[in-house]
């Protein structure tokens, strides 16, 4: 077992500051699988809220709220280029093309091609107060999805 008062003394005798430690080496490739980048990128969810529980001005919560934020912008723009062919106009549309439009194949997309997004606008229809873990999949809401998408094909 180790003792936390060592540690921070050897730090504090090397003159290193804990978060210039972790940030080094997170930050270069060399350590990129060393045993201890590996323990902070498995318990990176533990640290954050061990780090969070220290800020009673829910700064973590809020810098947690902008990176989400940031990650749907990304996946939404990267769902709305030309590539992606998620360009419609309904108004020009021609008869082939809507009965060759295929709601679950869009949403297979949209699942594959932005899943944060997917996540969170499951989390929103379905009122979801206790929103899945990404890391803990359940097969159990996959089948739900296709239940639902298989539903409202169906409807269209």
């Amino acid at each position: 077992m180790y003792s936390t008062a060592l540690l921070i003394e050897q730090l504090s005798l090397c003159e290193v500051p804990p978060s210039d430690l972790i940030v080094s080496l997170l930050q270069d490739d060399q350590y990129a699988s060393h045993p201890v980048v590996i323990d902070l990128v498995v318990h990176r969810a533990w640290i954050i809220e061990a780090l969070a529980g220290h800020d009673p001005t829910n700064q973590p919560l809020r810098w947690s709220q902008k990176m989400v934020q940031n990650a749907c912008q990304s996946e939404l723009q990267t769902l709305s280029t030309k590539e992606n062919q998620w360009h419609f106009n309904a108004s020009n549309a021609s008869a082939e093309q809507i009965e060759q439009f295929c709601l679950k194949d869009m949403a297979l997309q949209f699942q594959s091609s932005a899943p944060l997004l997917w996540d969170l606008l499951e989390s929103l229809l379905s009122a979801n107060s206790c929103p899945t873990d990404p890391d803990l999949e359940n097969p159990a809401t996959e089948d739900a999805n296709v239940v639902a998408l298989n539903k409202l094909e169906e409807e269209y």
